[in-house]
């Protein structure tokens, strides 16, 4: 078995919640998500290097499109999406509780901003 899925599902089991960001990629991304009063952001970095795990980055491997399906909280409404790298707004789409938009490139680092209404 392999060991990544072993690790999300034991990860899915623990938390007992549902997955709060969803990433189609055909690279390596790292995550993070910081859920603020009024905003949420999404920080992806891009980590796609062909010598990855041989020490210090010696290329960065501009990615292209990625598409994302991101969970809000039920008491908030999404007001605005915007990248902050790219300074630009960003199309979406509401389904349920979740937001889908599509990010077309990163280069190093890029950051998806959710502003709530008041």
């Amino acid at each position: 078995m392999d060991h990544s899925k072993l690790l999300r599902n034991a990860v899915l089991w623990a938390t007992n919640e549902p997955v709060p960001i969803s990433v189609e990629v055909k690279c390596m991304l790292d995550i993070s998500i910081l859920e603020q009063q009024d905003s949420m952001t999404v920080h992806l970095v891009n980590l796609t290097n062909p010598m990855m795990l041989e020490g210090p980055v010696r290329e960065i491997v501009p990615i292209s499109e990625q598409k994302i399906s991101l969970r809000i909280p039920a008491d908030r409404r999404v007001q605005r999406v915007h990248l902050l790298t790219a300074a630009k707004d960003v199309a979406y789409r509401t389904a349920k509780n979740s937001i889908m938009l599509e990010v077309p490139s990163i280069a190093l680092h890029e950051v998806v901003a959710v502003d709530f209404s008041a």
